[in-house]
C-alpha cells in the first residue's frame, strides 16, 4: 500500500492517473457499502436495544414487586424470631405456676391428713354411735331407732347443696360399680372445668357424710381418690333413690333460671355417664 501510494503521488503520466481514479472509485464504492452496513447494523442494534429495554423494564417492575414482599418477609422473620423467646417465657411462667399449685396441694393434703382427718374420725365415732343408737364411744347398736336415723338422714339430704347431692349420688354409684372416685376427674367431668374449691368441697362433704354415718369412705390424699366402703340403705331408705329424688326436685324448681336447671340436669347425666349408669 505504501509503494502504491508513493507511486501515485510521485509518478507521472496517464498510468498513475488511472490508478488514482480507480482507487478513488473503489473508495467511493467502499464508503457506500460501509454506509449501508452501518445503517443495517444501526437498525438491528436499535431493535435489540428496544427489546432489551422492554425486558429491563419488566425485570425492574418484578424487582419492585419483590421488594415489598421482601419487606413483609423481613417483618415476618422478625416476628418468628421473637416466638421462641415468648414460648420459653410462657412455659417458664406456666412451670412456676404448676410448681406453686403442686406445693400448695401437697401442703393442703398434709394439713388435712394431720389435722382435719383425725378430728373427723373422732367426730365420726361419736356421731355414728349416737345416730345408730349406741353410746358416745361409737359402738353401733343394730337394734337402734332406725326410723329416727333415717329421719336425720333425710333431713341431712334435704339441707344439702346441689353439689353435695351429686357427691352422694356419685358415692352410691361408686359403691354399686365397686369403683374408686377420682375427685379431680369427677370434678372436671361434672363441671367441665378444673375447680380446686369445688374439689375440696366435694371431699369435705363426703367426709362429713361419712362422719354422720350415711356413708363409709376412705380418702387417699396423694391420689385424691375416695373409696366407698359402705352406703347406708334400709328397708324404707334407699340413699341412691333419696339423693336422685332431691336432685330432680332441685332441677324441677320453677323459681330457678331455665339455663341453670338445664345445666344441673346435664351434670346429673354426667355423673351417671362417669360411672356407667344407664338412663332409665
Amino acid at each position: 500500500m505504501i509503494e502504491l501510494v508513493t507511486y501515485i503521488l510521485t509518478g507521472v503520466g496517464d498510468v498513475s492517473r488511472a490508478i488514482f481514479d480507480q482507487i478513488s472509485f473503489a473508495s467511493t464504492i467502499s464508503s457506500i457499502l460501509l454506509s449501508v452496513i452501518a445503517i443495517i447494523y444501526s437498525i438491528v442494534s436499535g431493535s435489540n436495544g428496544a427489546n432489551l429495554y422492554v425486558k429491563t423494564e419488566e425485570v425492574s417492575k418484578q424487582i419492585g414487586e419483590t421488594l415489598s414482599d421482601l419487606r413483609d418477609l423481613s417483618t415476618t422473620v422478625e416476628k418468628l424470631e421473637k416466638i421462641p423467646d415468648d414460648i420459653e417465657k410462657h412455659l417458664r411462667e406456666l412451670k412456676e405456676q404448676m410448681q406453686r399449685m403442686e406445693k400448695m396441694s401437697e401442703q393442703t393434703s398434709l394439713q388435712l391428713n394431720q389435722e382435719v382427718t383425725p378430728k373427723i374420725d373422732r367426730l365420726s365415732e361419736k356421731v355414728g354411735g349416737l345416730v345408730n343408737g349406741g353410746d358416745s364411744s361409737g359402738a353401733r347398736d343394730s337394734k337402734g331407732p332406725r326410723k329416727e336415723r333415717e329421719t336425720i338422714f333425710r333431713y341431712y339430704i334435704s339441707g344439702s347443696s346441689f353439689f353435695g347431692l351429686l357427691m352422694l349420688l356419685g358415692c352410691c354409684y361408686a359403691r354399686k360399680k365397686k369403683k374408686k372416685i377420682d375427685l379431680k376427674e369427677m370434678t372436671s367431668k361434672i363441671l367441665g372445668e378444673e375447680s380446686i374449691s369445688i374439689l375440696w368441697y366435694l371431699l369435705g362433704y363426703a367426709i362429713a357424710s361419712s362422719a354422720l354415718g350415711i356413708l363409709n369412705v376412705e380418702f387417699e390424699g396423694e391420689k385424691m381418690e375416695l373409696w366407698v366402703k359402705e352406703v347406708y340403705n334400709g328397708e324404707g331408705f334407699d340413699l341412691e333413690k333419696e339423693s336422685l329424688d332431691f336432685l330432680n326436685k332441685v332441677i324441677g324448681d320453677e323459681g330457678s333460671p331455665e339455663e341453670l336447671n338445664s345445666l344441673r340436669e346435664q351434670q346429673v347425666k354426667s355423673v351417671k355417664s362417669y360411672f356407667g349408669i344407664e338412663e332409665e
